[in-house]
């Protein structure tokens, strides 16, 4: 009877392209003559293929566009069609049916590790994607190739090596792409069968002399194997340490042991069905499962994912030839892994004998567990692990019960301990020892076939209960005396009277809080009830109920852990022709329906819906993966709006990650595409994402950006309109304010309304809400000045301390940014232009936004060298400007006054421009007069004006506070 039976899909064919073209050849399985098939070496024309494709990636400096993917993906590609690497693994290859002509081991740890180092070390943060993508395919094929455990161990070796040593932005993709090899479904179940089967085959061979001396295979086998174990247990550590915060879930301890069980899970399955268990060694599984245990599952007593792995064992534990090689596995499992899964063990609410068996009596380790961990340092808190415990010593040997048992009266008969344990510590204690006595002597057994001490233990009984008579603490009192009355009727005589039996009266403590104490004992006592050995071992499997853990477990949805299954990257795999994992593990009843291929009479799989959760999305697929391509893209016509709309969207991200890497002329070009840019098809807030890209563009590479930005604003009529003029210098005033971290309270607000009007969607008038703009500047005014005359009773150096420190990147660039934009042509054209002339409008506008541009560079450049001569030359540009004929000119150029009078330190004011501010000033008080008496006729312009005059009133009675 085979009722887990289940069809297992391995990889036979890979998409796209026909995998090696390696020859085998089958053998009948009855001879059992593994040594009669002779595998030939490596011819040397695929060696010198395989060193062609190495020298071919190596002459690659790094992947920076489409075409460079496309040149390894072809180079990969030809390996595979020529048959220059091996096949991928199939059950008949695991249990000996099948067998390769070649040895390729021989090119494991040479040609193929030197392949793999030459791939991986093009690796960037934008490449490889996912293996979703048809370019990224065969990449992740080469990674996955599984022929046997040096090829999978070589793959994790490389890439462990390189994500220790790596230190830019590549680790971040490599993480990605071992968070993608862990998730895959079939790699690291075959990686575990491969090395069972070889360490047993190894193990066979040379039996013989392993009694005198170790066998050199298969030292270095285990050595290997040894680090391969170490690598996938380490890597959530060495994930995180690379990356911090940005760890994926895939790495999450507790994800991570979650993926790696249900691995286990897929190996135990496989051998499970297996007419000869013995080619498969467990010495790897309880290795594993006792890393998995000791260094990923959680320390507390609620480890959900560890217990609800036990309950799936337990059920394929009911078939006898599972059961053995349970408790092999189990048996073999390190000592600081017994203590944690004996107690998941007992709180997993499973049949501990059914998958232990007589460890207890066979290990010494898990004798010592049992009866010295789990009953006196961390005995598990509720009841029926206290029973399970119990129950599980009895069915191995009842002597170990008795050793607990005067263990703990001896722990219980000292005075210290009433004064050392705690209330719960003390409880627990009791609850054992009443246990123990329940098996030991109640219902009515021989005690002289159990040779037990009454006389010794009774000793004890008596010193115990005076001690807790004597206790000054109530519930340790109340707790003794009900353990010690419940231990010595189990010790009495069953014929003995109930007059002559001890009793105590709990009638007023039971009305008490602490009653639920002695209620509580009495349950566990009462409900304790002996089992036998046939009861564990004659239990049939329960094949709904298996189908029910499996799917949960693989899914995720086991208690709480419904979100294990979103751990990092999706678990798929790279042929798209593999079952999900909850038909992975499918359990049929009927054996014989495995072989019955589908019918079209099957109206349920007829319907049956296509899984879409793999799918990529057209644009996605069509996005530019490199900023040479983006470029590529968006300055040729295109006939498919879906790949112009794909650049734009991917645009602004491609910017902010790559362009900083690449040469500062690239920053040239896209600024060159992104100024003049149209929309070639519709984009929503087309405007909007230009403007992002420029603005990325500056920020990436400030100082070349900012002066080619500003020598094409200087530039002639002819070259570019208004509003592409205006789009310059609003790209510069936000690059800057990035630059420096400026944040402005509105800013996100009203930076929609700073960009120009899209051309696709042209607005003649454009109606406010004046009453509305009114209220909402009433309010902003209102909060400034609450703030500012808000007394704060803190020190000021808290309040410097609550905000990090970070240093202002504009610093470096700000004389270009600033001298190349007031230094210009148009500067001198904008400022003296005719009022009757047409283009007065025109630079008029452009001269508000000139001034609000420089105005966002001062105060970006505050606390910089430069401002002293920033301060000269804004000083002799608005020595003219001031006195323009447009009010909103004079109230550009006041606002860029208050930020210089604002952002320069006092003592360079007054030391170096002294004569200056004293003419400001002196301007101010004519300005801030009533029209009547020839001041200004603006209302905006007067409050602001009498806001700079204060401070320059504030300036001078400084300076005279600091002469006196």
């Amino acid at each position: 009877v085979k009722p887990i039976a289940y069809v297992h899909n391995y990889r036979y064919f890979r998409k796209q392209f026909p995998i090696g073209c390696t020859r085998s050849s089958p053998f009948s399985a009855e001879d059992g003559n593994e040594e009669s098939h002779r595998l030939l070496p490596v011819p040397n024309t695929i060696r010198n293929t395989l060193k062609q494709a190495i020298s071919m990636l190596n002459d690659m400096p790094k992947v920076a566009r489409a075409a460079d993917v496309d040149k390894i993906t072809k180079i990969i590609e030809n390996l595979y069609r020529i048959g220059a690497l091996p096949a991928y693994c199939t059950p008949e290859k695991i249990i000996g049916l099948d067998k390769d002509d070649l040895d390729w081991s021989q090119i494991a740890a040479y040609e193929f590790a030197e392949l793999l180092t030459s791939v991986i070390k093009l690796f960037n943060r934008e490449w490889p994607g996912t293996p979703t993508s048809n370019s990224d395919l065969p990449i992740f094929n080469l990674l996955k190739i599984d022929y046997n455990f040096t090829f999978i161990y070589e793959t994790f070796y490389v890439l462990n090596k390189h994500l220790i040593n790596t230190n830019g932005d590549e680790f971040t993709t490599i993480a990605s792409v071992l968070a993608e090899l862990v998730n895959d479904t079939q790699l690291l179940p075959v990686t575990f069968l491969h090395i069972t089967r070889e360490q047993a085959y190894l193990i066979d061979t040379f039996k013989s002399e392993l009694h005198v001396l170790p066998a050199q295979p298969l030292e270095e086998f285990n050595a290997n194997v040894s680090e391969f174990l170490q690598i996938i247990i380490a890597l959530p550590n060495r994930a995180a340490n690379k990356l911090g915060q940005q760890l994926p879930d895939a790495f999450v301890p507790k994800n991570y042991a979650h993926t790696l069980l249900k691995h286990l899970l897929f190996a135990l399955n496989f051998i499970f069905k297996c007419e000869d268990t013995s080619y498969f060694s467990m010495e790897f599984v309880s290795r594993l499962l006792s890393r998995i245990t000791t260094n990923l599952c959680n320390t507390e007593e609620t480890d959900i994912v560890l217990q609800a792995f036990f309950k799936i064992m337990d059920e394929f534990a009911k078939v006898p030839k599972a059961r053995q090689i349970i408790q092999g596995i189990f048996t073999l499992l390190d000592a600081n892994a017994t203590a944690k899964v004996g107690l998941a063990l007992l709180l997993s609410n499973v049949d501990v004998y059914r998958l232990l068996g007589d460890a207890a009596v066979k290990s010494e380790t898990w004798r010592f567990c049992f009866t010295q961990k789990l009953t006196v340092q961390r005995a598990p808190d509720a009841g029926p692990a206290l029973c399970a415990l119990v129950h599980y010593l009895a069915m191995n040997d009842l002597k170990l019960v008795q050793q607990v048992f005067m263990q703990l009266l001896g722990v219980w008969s000292k005075r210290t301990t009433l004064q050392r344990l705690t209330d719960k510590e003390y409880l627990r204690i009791g609850k054992l020892l009443l246990l123990t006595a329940k098996e030991l002597y109640a219902e009515g057994k021989d005690r002289k076939s159990q040779h037990l001490d009454e006389i010794e233990c009774k000793r004890y009984l008596h010193e115990i209960l005076r001690f807790h008579l004597e206790c000054t603490d109530v519930i340790q009192r109340h707790i003794g005396m009900k353990v010690v009355e419940t231990i010595f009727n189990y010790v009495e005589d069953p014929k003995t009277k109930d007059e002559d039996r001890l009793r105590f009266e709990y009638d007023d403590v039971l009305k008490l809080p602490r009653g639920n104490l002695i209620t509580e004992l009495d349950v566990i006592a009462n409900s304790y009830n002996k089992l036998q050995k046939d009861t564990a071992l004659d239990a049939k499997i329960d094949i709904s109920k298996l189908e029910n853990l499996l799917e949960h477990f693989t899914t995720g949805t086991h208690g709480n852990e419904n979100d294990i299954s979103k751990g990092g990257l999706t678990n798929t795999d790279s042929s798209k022709t593999l079952a999900p994992i909850n038909q992975q593990l499918q359990v049929v009843k009927n054996p014989e329906s495995i072989m019955e291929l589908d019918s079209d009479d099957d109206e349920e799989e007829e319907y049956k819906p296509y899984d879409m959760s793999n799918d990529t999305s057209i644009g996605a697929e069509k996005r530019p993966k490199f900023i040479l391509d983006l470029l590529h893209t968006l300055s040729t016509k295109t006939d498919n709006y879906e790949v112009f709309e794909a650049a734009m969207s991917a645009a602004e991200h491609l910017i902010r990650t790559q362009l900083a890497q690449q040469d500062p002329s690239l920053a040239l070009d896209l600024m060159r595409l992104f100024i003049p840019l149209e929309m070639q098809y519709y984009y929503e807030d087309f405007e909007r994402t230009k403007f992002k890209c420029c603005v990325a563009v500056c920020v990436a590479v400030p100082g070349p950006s900012a002066e080619y930005l500003c020598r094409e604003f200087h530039t002639d009529n002819s070259c570019y309109n208004a509003n592409l003029r205006i789009l310059m210098l609003q790209v510069l005033a936000s690059a800057a304010k990035e630059l420096s971290g400026i944040t402005v309270e509105d800013e996100v607000t009203s930076e929609k309304a700073s960009i120009p009007t899209p051309a696709k969607h042209p607005r003649k008038f454009h109606f406010e809400n004046e009453h509305e703009s009114r209220l909402i500047e009433a309010q902003r005014i209102i909060r400034q000045r609450l703030k500012e005359k808000t007394k704060r009773f803190h020190s000021q150096r808290k309040t410097l301390d609550s905000k990090a420190a970070k240093p202002n990147r504009f610093h470096t660039v700000a004389g270009t940014f600033f001298f190349s934009l007031v230094r210009g042509a148009r500067t001198q054209q904008m400022l003296y232009v005719k009022p009757d002339r047409i283009a007065h409008d025109i630079d008029t506008l452009l001269l508000v936004n000139f001034l609000h541009t420089l105005t966002v560079f001062v105060l970006s450049a505050q606390n910089c060298p430069l401002l002293p001569a920033i301060a000269q030359e804004i000083f002799d540009l608005c020595a003219f400007v001031r006195f323009s004929a447009e009010a909103r000119v004079r109230l550009a150029t006041l606002e860029l006054i208050g930020a210089i009078l604002v952002t320069t330190p006092a003592y360079i004011l007054m030391t170096q421009y002294g004569e200056r501010v004293a003419e400001i000033q002196q301007w101010l008080d004519d300005f801030v007069k009533s029209p009547l008496f020839g001041g200004e006729t603006s209302d905006e312009c007067r409050e602001i004006a009498n806001q700079i005059l204060h401070t320059c009133y504030k300036l001078f009675s400084t300076q005279e506070t600091a002469v006196h």
